[in-house]
């Protein structure tokens, strides 16, 4: 499961913050990431993982 959010666009930079579960049969683990993608398109910047919450269910 992915979810993004777009944050802001200037014109040049555009910044998305996006969330994933993964799941297992024992564990679920999210993670928060924020992307940021330049104007020109040709690559994708991983910021920052700003945390990983592992949930034990």
């Amino acid at each position: 499961m992915l979810k993004c959010l777009k944050l802001s666009s200037d014109g040049r930079n555009t910044k998305f913050v996006c969330l994933s579960k993964y799941k297992s049969r024992s564990t679920s683990r999210w993670s928060l990431y924020v992307v940021q993608i330049s104007s020109n398109n040709i690559y994708f910047v991983l910021v920052i993982v700003c945390f990983q919450i592992l949930v034990t269910v």
